[in-house]
């Protein structure tokens, strides 16, 4: 799965942000099922110069489109769909309505494990979102 995909980078910063949506965009390819795919990193892990790293695919009518979920808020901030993923390892939601699209969103995070170099504990996150 997608999660394996981005665990084999296997140390801080050995996916490129080029490779590493080009593996977000590969499993998008997959499926029409998932509407999202993201991987949001611990502040500071994937680049110790910038605190916050979350890049993400989206399917629209268009095609796929990347983002970057930092650009839109601080997910470190008492998000449950992060916090609770690198806690437990692993978070489903309740089905929500997406405005954009009005099909029901369920959200289904995974902690990636990929381990940091300095940390000794897991530094990546992976958020997935399907629509029904």
């Amino acid at each position: 799965g997608v999660h394996t995909d981005l665990q084999n980078g296997r140390h801080e910063g050995s996916l490129s942000e080029d490779e590493i949506l080009g593996r977000l965009r590969s499993a998008m390819r997959r499926t029409s099922v998932i509407t999202g795919l993201g991987i949001a990193f611990e502040p500071f892990a994937h680049n110790p110069d910038r605190r916050l790293f979350a890049p993400m695919v989206e399917r629209r009518e268009s095609g796929l489109m990347d983002g970057r979920l930092e650009n839109s808020y601080d997910y470190t901030l008492t998000y449950a769909w992060y916090e609770e993923a690198l806690r437990t390892g692993q978070r489903w939601s309740a089905p929500v309505m997406d405005e954009r699209t009005g099909q029901a969103l369920i959200t289904y995070s995974r902690q990636v494990k990929a381990r940091s170099f300095l940390r000794k504990r897991p530094w990546r996150h992976c958020a997935m979102r399907w629509a029904f």
